[in-house]
């Protein structure tokens, strides 16, 4: 063969499959966390799904739960399984549990989490309805209102946040800015439509019933379902 009939070589001829497995090897590399990631979170999803129900997991459930998340974290910074934590870490604060833990220990953690989530998510309206619960549970009312307020800055209208928002801004009404508290008394109807019954229980519990009224005064139809909601749940005068 002659000298002219060889291939010429160039730097770019010799680089270019170097590079392509390069970068093959670093989206690889990059996938694979992500992807056990994923696979932690599946074992802990049936548990979440209760809680996000408003049903209560076994206490296995939500063991399972935050090993999942844990392990998650392990291998990718996540702002879901941050949030997650925090709302098994609350419901645990509220389930009558011994253990060596102290319902002020998991609140704490439960902030902790939402704080590293929300630096990673900062527009999630859930974490900080979550935070905001924490924080109320904690005894402080005044972060607590400033967390409602960001949860509806971050989304005005989240009917999924309805029951948890609309217990919250009853009792934080009066440290809530005129902005918010207009947001609120939307929400308000709008949950009151979805189930009447659990709003007005949800008014009678937080002493809102005054809130609820003056929210669906422009629904004449709605006042009177209220009204007759109210003089079934009210326990009989004697």
């Amino acid at each position: 063969m002659s000298a002219a009939a060889l291939p010429r070589l160039s730097p770019g001829n010799l680089l270019a499959p170097l590079l392509g497995g390069c970068l093959a090897a670093a989206l690889l590399a990059l996938a694979v966390p992500r992807l056990m990631a994923t696979t932690a979170l599946l074992k802990g999803d049936a548990a979440l799904e209760l809680l996000q129900s408003g049903q209560e997991p076994t206490l296995e459930g939500i063991e399972r739960l935050l090993r999942s998340r844990q392990e998650a974290l392990a291998w990718v910074p996540d702002a879901r399984s941050h949030f997650d934590l925090a709302g098994a870490f609350l419901a645990l604060s509220e389930a009558n549990v011994r253990g060596s833990v102290t319902p002020e220990e998991l609140r704490a953690l439960a902030e902790r989490h939402l704080r590293a989530g929300l630096s990673l998510a900062p527009a999630d309206a859930r974490a900080w309805q979550l935070l905001a619960t924490a924080k109320l549970l904690q005894n402080d009312p005044d972060e607590a209102a400033r967390a409602l307020v960001l949860s509806f800055k971050a989304n005005p209208h989240a009917p999924y946040l309805g029951n948890a928002r609309t217990t919250l801004g009853m009792l934080l009404w009066g440290r809530l800015d005129e902005t918010t508290q207009a947001r609120l008394r939307k929400e308000m109807y709008s949950t009151f439509r979805q189930n009447p019954s659990r709003t007005a229980q949800i008014a009678l519990d937080t002493g809102g019933v005054t809130l609820l009224q003056d929210a669906l005064k422009e629904h004449e139809q709605d006042q009177a379902r209220l009204q007759r909601l109210l003089q079934k749940l009210r326990p009989a005068e004697n």
